[in-house]
This record gives structure tokens, C-alpha cells and sequence, in this order.
């Protein structure tokens, strides 16, 4: 019984490996907002005559991030394996998703293809953020002595270095 499932699951396997990819770096966990990133992005084992296919990037949400994928130059007759070049840009704070499309152009269909790149876009520290926070954690300070509130000052420091 074990070498029968062994069996089917090496058959599916073989015959629905399908077209996979690779981004490098895996995933992007900062990228400022109005900052562009150029990544590689590697699609592997395409067995389709890929002579029909047109690749292209959708991002989720939209208003978060764009990306656009370029120059890509495939390699190989059995298992193709493409190199591009995807640039992803921050236009907003928040969390997105790229993924990479293949579209045939004959057929009309298109299908995402796994695994998609995350990016986490966020604000570039700058100095008037840091003087800010200083400005309220000392007023609310002042606000609590006024008041005739006693601080813990080791709680206070612990939160501000935070």
C-alpha cells in the first residue's frame, strides 16, 4: 500500500511540477515610501512553448506599491528557465503583495504564479519623528506631576526607548 501511494505520488509529481519562480531577496521587509528596489526574479522549469506567453506583475493592493518586471531573457530547449528584472516601488505605508503572471497570449488566459513576494512599505525615519515623540512624552510628563500623579521613571524611560 505504501509503494502504491509512493508511486502516484512520484507520477504527480513528474507530470504537475509546472512552472515555479524565485525572487532574490525572498522578501523585502523595508522599503521606504517613494524608494524603488530592483530585484532578480528567477522562473524555473517552463515547459510550455513559451514563444506564447507574456509575463507581467500585478500588485495587492495597489495603491501600496507598483511593480514592473523587465528585461527577461530565457535560457534552454527542454527546461526553460527565465531571468528578469523586477522593480518594485513604495507609495504608501502598509503591506503588499507582487505576484508574476503568465499570460498566453493565444488562449487568453493567465494564471499567478507561486510563490508571491511581500514587501512591507514603510515611512523613512527622519529626525522631526524622533522630536515629536520627545515633545508629547514631555508634556504628558509635565500633565502627570501637574496633576500630582507619581512617575515611575524606569517605566518612563523603558517606553520612550521603545
Amino acid at each position: 500500500m505504501v509503494s502504491v501511494t509512493l508511486l502516484i505520488a512520484i507520477a504527480y509529481l513528474a507530470f504537475a511540477g509546472g512552472t515555479h519562480l524565485s525572487f532574490h531577496p525572498p522578501k523585502v521587509d523595508k522599503l521606504n515610501v517613494d524608494d524603488k528596489l530592483n530585484l532578480t526574479v528567477t522562473i524555473h522549469d517552463i515547459k510550455k512553448p513559451f514563444e506564447h506567453v507574456i509575463w507581467s506583475t500585478e500588485s495587492e493592493p495597489s495603491h501600496i506599491l507598483s511593480a514592473e518586471l523587465s528585461s527577461v531573457q530565457c535560457q534552454g530547449r527542454i527546461n526553460i528557465s527565465c531571468n528578469g528584472t523586477l522593480q518594485v516601488e513604495g507609495l504608501f505605508l502598509g503591506f503588499g503583495k507582487v505576484f508574476i503572471l503568465e499570460k498566453n497570449v493565444t488562449s487568453r488566459k493567465e494564471r499567478k504564479l507561486k510563490p508571491h513576494l511581500e514587501v512591507v512599505v514603510v515611512r523613512q525615519d527622519k529626525v522631526i519623528n524622533k522630536v515629536f515623540t520627545a515633545f508629547v512624552a514631555t508634556i504628558v510628563t509635565i500633565n502627570y506631576i501637574n496633576m500630582g500623579c507619581a512617575l515611575d521613571i524606569g517605566v518612563v524611560k523603558k517606553v520612550l526607548r521603545r
